[in-house]
Parts: structure tokens; sequence; C-alpha cells
């Protein structure tokens, strides 16, 4: 009765790799929780790993959530790059970087004081592909520092609640804008929610869910004490091969990175 739920976090089949090169695409999405700046995991070359990884991973283009700004020259291999940043004194925000030549950008201005969305329109041959980066609103609940116990329940339930509103907000204003669009799509982020919930299928639509295409066993993309969770996605429009999905073990910050290989 269940099993709807499970192919969504669990995946008995998939490749992890693609061996097709001709008219791919390999595209990222990496919360990067702002290069480890406060040593929230042990070791100064955090950061370091973290641009190592992506080099060594080089997909054609990356999303990443909680960028910092410091680090927008540090990635050579990408001639091209779109970054935004919520206010103009902060230097927390999201990035795209690609391959491929940028012909359109903008921002999806959330309502809130923390995260945001944003979107490039990128070239590849004779085709216009968008891409949204989105970083929907936060829990901010750490296990390790609150006890979630009685005592605090109501406290957390309200805190959910509202951050569950503004999400709300967020998924449709994302939901309408693609609607606007005619190129063909991709969404990547951090939707600070799982697949199970209404933010995340309205957001969805009628697009593929690249691990649920490709991916193979746990769909794990963030570190939380108690369980795991999939709350970073990649989704293509159902007119898009998936080629391959992969889920990375690779712990270098809150989240886990994911890729996709498309074929458009």
């Amino acid at each position: 009765m269940g099993y709807g739920h499970l192919k969504a976090f669990y995946r008995f089949s998939g490749n992890e790799e693609s061996s097709v090169s001709e008219g791919v695409l390999k595209v990222m999405s990496f919360n990067v929780r702002l290069f480890n700046l406060y040593e929230w995991i042990p070791g100064d070359d955090v950061d370091q790993d973290i641009i190592n990884f992506v080099n060594s991973e080089a997909p054609d283009v990356i999303c990443f959530q909680d960028f910092h700004k410091d680090k927008e020259e540090v990635f050579v291999n990408y001639p091209y790059k779109y970054t935004v940043y919520k206010h103009r004194k902060n230097k927390n925000g999201n990035a795209v970087f690609s391959k491929y030549p940028i012909i359109n950008k903008g921002v999806l201005d959330f309502p809130g004081n923390g995260n945001n969305g944003m979107y490039v329109d990128l070239r590849k041959g004779n085709d216009t592909i968008r891409v949204y980066n989105l970083h929907l609103e936060s829990h901010r609940i750490n296990p390790d520092e609150e006890a979630l116990t009685k005592k605090n329940s109501e406290r957390l339930f309200k805190r959910i609640g509202n951050t569950f509103a503004m999400q709300q907000t967020q998924a449709e204003m994302v939901a309408e804008h693609k609607k606007l669009c005619h190129y063909k799509k991709i969404i990547c982020g951090d939707f600070n929610n799982t697949s199970s919930s209404n933010i995340f299928k309205l957001i969805r639509g009628d697009m593929k869910d690249t691990f649920e295409e490709q991916g193979k066993g746990l769909g794990r993309t963030f570190v939380f004490k108690f369980f795991p969770l999939r709350i970073d996605f990649i989704l293509v429009d159902d007119t898009i091969e998936v080629l391959s999905h992969k889920n990375y073990d690779q712990k270098l910050s809150d989240h886990y990175p994911i890729k996709s290989t498309i074929r458009l």
C-alpha cells in the first residue's frame, strides 16, 4: 500500500552514470552551506574539498544553494555564471554556473527574509533550456540543539506551520512562472520538503523526478539526526529523457549533492 511513497525514496534499479555522450546535459544541484564558513564540519579544507569535488565531477551546469559570494571566481572551468543574493549586503544566495551561454536570467523574489529562487536560459546547440534554481524557506530546526520534546512541541509546531505557509506561496510562484515559459525546463534545488508534500507536487506538475526515473538505492540528500530525508531534487520536462541519476555520499555540507544526465 505504501509503494507509491517508497519508490520516491528508494529505488531498486537505475543508472548512476550514463555512457551516452551525444546530445546530453549533465546537471548537478548542491546546497553547499556557505562552503563550511562557520566550520560546522571540522577541518580547514572543506571549502576546497567542495571546489575539488565539483571540478572532478565536471557537470555542464551546477545549481548552488547557500552559495557564498567569496567563491564566485573559483570555478574557472565555467565561463558563464549568474549569482543572486537576497539583499545587497548579503553574501549568501543562489548561483548557477554553466559551460553553455546564459542568454537570459531573472529572479523569483520569494517573500520572506531568507531564501530565494532564480532562473537562467541556456543555449545548447539549437536548444534553449530554462533552468530554475530554487531554495525554498527553511525550517531552521537543528536536532542537535533543540530537544524535540513535548515541552517544545507547541513552539516547533507553530514554526513549522509558518514555514509550510511560506513554502506554499513560493511553490505557487514557481508553478505560475513556469507556465509562461515555452522552453524545455529543468528545476533544481533545495525544496526543504519531501516528495510526499503538496509543495513538491505543486512545483513538479507533470515533470519527471530524475531520481524516480533513474535513481538507485536510498535517495537521501539531507543529514538529519533521526532519519534520512530527500529534500533536494532535479526535475525535467516529460519530453526530456533521463539517462542517469546519482546521489553522492560526500559529507561536505548538511546536504548531499545530486547529479543527473539528461538527453534533450
